[in-house]
């Protein structure tokens, strides 16, 4: 079936304490004939903490294609690099001096590899253990590392809309994936964009594409979809935009799409 099941991890596949449903997980362990691609906002080293903590891929790379931080950092099978997308250094300079009139806002700066936090000293520890994060404190040492994502934590709703109306103009995607989370990708990479582009760079670049995700920032890859899936007690907004609302509680997330479409 010339077909990709594109799914979100935190708050899809895994649920809010970071469990795998075991019917999801034996098919991620055992179906090699669909192809699954997991797209999410972490990077490399949280996604496969992730899977493992869930008795997935232990002691060995992930199997599947992946489109992380939002489409910044690109993989094909086997964890195998396929891109990289950094902010231009122009805009990552605006960027920087913009952070430095939020200071009760936690700023995660992400490289390729690595995380860089900014801000209130031990605001933001609980993120950084629930996604399991390399993180390292930015200083003005770090000034010339170029950045993939930017990541705005606050218990503030008004700090964090203030911070998104002061990027107007700025080029830059910008989206919330949590409740108080507040991302920032360079212009042009989101999750459904990179899909696509993994797919043509795989030689399928007509292949359907049926896509599962909770939050703002999957919506690009629902803008991409043949079909779009969102787990209950997803945002509203969310669900209204999705074809279909699973309970993953019965089945988990996989069987139900596999069945709808047809290759259950």
């Amino acid at each position: 079936m010339n077909a990709a099941i594109c799914f979100d991890f935190d708050g899809t596949i895994a649920d809010e304490r970071g469990k795998i449903h075991p019917a999801d997980r034996e098919i991620l362990e055992r179906r090699r004939d669909v192809l699954f691609i997991a797209a999410s906002g972490r990077p490399l080293h949280s996604i496969k903490r992730g899977f493992e903590e869930n008795g997935l891929f232990v002691g060995g790379p992930i199997p599947i294609p992946m489109v992380l931080q939002n489409g910044a950092t690109n993989f094909n099978s086997g964890e195998e690099p396929w891109d990289r997308h950094f902010f231009d250094a122009a805009v990552q300079d605006e960027l920087m001096r913009g952070i430095a009139g939020f200071p009760a806002v936690t700023f995660f700066m992400f490289t390729a590899d690595l995380v860089y936090t900014l801000g209130p000293d031990g605001a933001g520890g609980g993120f950084v253990r629930r996604f399991a994060l390399d993180t390292r404190e930015y200083s003005p040492d770090f000034r010339d590392v170029p950045f993939t994502k930017f990541i705005c934590f606050s218990d503030s709703d008004a700090e964090l809309s203030r911070f998104s109306d002061s990027l107007e103009g700025v080029p830059v995607e910008r989206y919330y994936s949590l409740p108080r989370v507040f991302e920032v990708n360079p212009r042009g990479i989101d999750k459904g964009t990179m899909s696509v582009a993994l797919l043509r760079r795989m030689g399928i670049g007509g292949a359907d594409i049926y896509a599962a995700g909770d939050a703002e920032n999957d919506l690009p890859l629902f803008d991409m979809a043949k079909k779009s899936y969102a787990p209950a007690g997803s945002h509203e907004s969310i669900c209204r935009r999705a074809d279909m609302v699973i309970n993953t509680m019965e089945r988990g997330l996989l069987r139900p799409i596999m069945d709808d479409i047809g290759i259950g």
